[in-house]
């Protein structure tokens, strides 16, 4: 049992409302309480979230938090909880639970501690500039309590850069800023963040001179890709360019002159011309010809 201070009325008073922890580190709450007097405290504990009504459960005795929590008292009414290997799910109200020897006068002060649970996150671009400033930032989802920044770079401590808060100040950056970037905070560097890799690019500066010898030798060489090789035959590499130049007709069959000529109607055949290389080549192929112009003469009259 314990002997509490003395008041007219319970109150329990934390020392922090809400805590800001990094996961995987250990987090303390403490509290202070007084209750009324002619009360003996039989039993304290740290509970979370709780619900009127509900059987409040002692953290010790939880699975979840069995062999991660500590309590710890004195004399001078202080009470601490020891939380270690801090989760996410850790997420919680933490409230003190005071039993005395009057089973209807208990308490738990509430509201309690809230905790809030974040990683470390390095915020910067991927890639910059020779030249150029850049800030790193150690980002956080919560406000841890007066943290110290550790920065480093490829696995090994800055500390020639410039550190101002959660940011590293890279001044005039040089290809030999590049490299994987990660930071902690001091007394729990082990709990570091995960790297984030900084590519430096440059510029290609080119003078007046220079770029006109640039510019000529890209037109050298894309004229040259177009030149066909030697030996290459031409009539394979232009089959997708085809040209007509002329057009032939012929005309119908003797023995169907007159009758043709009578009805006016000329019976016009015509081949497809192909320019090749200047090679004219002539097939009886259906095809759709292209013309630039399509000149039809009429055939004179045959007379018997």
């Amino acid at each position: 049992m314990t002997a509490g201070a003395f008041g007219t009325e319970w109150s329990v008073k934390y020392n922090q409302q809400e805590i800001c922890a990094l996961k995987g580190s250990t987090v303390f709450m403490n509290a202070t309480f007084t209750h009324p007097e002619g009360l003996t405290v039989t039993e304290t504990f740290w509970t979370i979230d709780p619900v009127p009504g509900v059987e409040l459960t002692d953290l010790s005795k939880d699975p979840v938090y069995s062999g991660r929590v500590e309590f710890f008292t004195d004399d001078q009414k202080h009470f601490s909880l020891k939380l270690s290997d801090v989760m996410k799910k850790d997420e919680h109200q933490f409230c003190f639970r005071i039993k005395t020897n009057v089973e209807e006068e208990r308490w738990t002060g509430c509201p309690g501690v809230q905790l809030r649970v974040t990683a470390l996150h390095v915020e910067a671009p991927e890639e910059v500039t020779e030249g150029q400033t850049v800030d790193l930032t150690c980002k956080t989802t919560c406000s841890l309590t007066d943290p110290t920044f550790i920065w480093y770079k490829n696995g090994c401590p800055l500390t020639t850069k410039t550190i101002k808060n959660n940011q590293l100040h890279l001044q005039t950056v040089s290809s030999e800023d590049a490299g994987s970037y990660s930071c902690a905070v001091g007394g729990s560097q082990h709990l570091n963040s995960t790297a984030h890799r900084l590519r430096v690019g440059f510029w290609i500066a080119v003078g007046g001179g220079s770029f006109v010898c640039l510019l000529l030798t890209v037109f050298i060489c894309i004229c040259r890709m177009k030149e066909r090789a030697p030996g290459t035959d031409n009539s394979e590499t232009n089959q997708d360019g085809v040209l007509y130049t002329s057009v032939t007709h012929r005309t119908s069959r003797p023995a169907q002159a007159a009758d043709s000529a009578d009805s006016g109607a000329a019976d016009v055949l015509h081949d497809t011309v192909r320019v090749q290389n200047d090679e004219v080549t002539s097939t009886d192929q259906q095809e759709e010809p292209q013309y630039a112009s399509v000149t039809f003469l009429p055939h004179p009259a045959v007379t018997g």
